[in-house]
């Protein structure tokens, strides 16, 4: 892919592209797979094969971290990815299926970094691909479906991009390219998100909750408020939190942060 620039975007985009559109229909052949089971079975099932794919990478890549140059900082980040994943098991998921967003953002980093060579880059974009999948979920795939912008996910899929990149770091890839900040295109990215956000509302068409006065702007945040820390779907049994924009924002803001120094630390000694 480093070798054909113009091959390796067109893969990755593609790639991202069999992540974003089928989410329907992937919910669909899922539901079909599992009708004649009961729900705990399948939310066993998705746990536990979650579960058994991190256990085969993390002995993949012990070996690797052993001898690595930087052991502590990718041991410290794969401690702490880990346990979020775990947390979100408990707070964030509403079905255990979605611990797909793990491996797609995963394996997403993989087709990025040939085109950036930049561990942090690889993050940075794969992060924003996966805003932009929620995005696409909220305003266009299910409008009507949904009642909050998901931050759920976003954080969802920053981990997977996460653990991506953590996984590119112990096998001995390394951030070769370092653009200026403002060459980097993520950064033109992010003021273009900033300054659509700033002028839709500045029109009207953007907002946190639902207007009480009739109006429908095209990105609400919040269309339905739930009560209490956590949401519960009594039909399914099952309880889960719901991140609200500000918590959600500064919580993956926080965590890109904290990443994006562990993967810059090969400016400074090794361990």
């Amino acid at each position: 892919i480093s070798c054909n620039r113009l091959i390796g975007c067109v893969i990755a985009f593609i790639y991202y592209l069999l992540i974003v559109l089928p989410h329907e229909q992937v919910g669909l052949a899922v539901v079909y797979l599992f009708k004649t089971k009961s729900r705990l079975f399948y939310q066993n099932t998705m746990m536990i094969s979650g579960v058994l794919l991190l256990v085969i990478l993390v002995a993949y890549l012990i070996p690797k971290i052993i001898g690595h140059p930087y052991r502590k900082r990718i041991l410290t980040g794969m401690a702490i990815t880990l346990g979020l994943m775990m947390a979100s098991f408990k707070l964030l998921l509403v079905h255990n299926v979605e611990i797909i967003h793990f491996a797609q953002y995963f394996s997403l980093c993989l087709f990025i970094y040939p085109l950036v060579r930049n561990l942090n880059r690889t993050f940075i974009i794969s992060t924003l691909a996966g805003f932009f999948d929620e995005l696409y979920q909220y305003l266009i795939l299910a409008p009507q479906r949904t009642d909050y912008f998901d931050f759920n996910d976003i954080f969802l899929n920053e981990l997977g991009a996460a653990l991506g990149v953590l996984f590119l770091f112990a096998i001995g890839f390394s951030t070769i390219n370092r653009p200026k900040w403002y060459h980097a295109s993520e950064f033109f990215v992010f003021a273009a998100i900033f300054l659509t956000l700033v002028i839709m509302y500045s029109i009207g068409e953007f907002s946190y909750l639902m207007p009480n006065d009739g109006t429908s702007p095209v990105f609400v945040l919040i269309k339905k408020e739930y009560p209490g820390f956590f949401t519960v779907i009594s039909h399914l049994d099952v309880r889960f939190h719901v991140l609200k924009p500000l918590p959600g924002s500064l919580l993956i803001a926080c965590t890109a942060i904290f990443y994006t120094l562990l993967f810059g630390s090969q400016r400074k000694k090794a361990d």
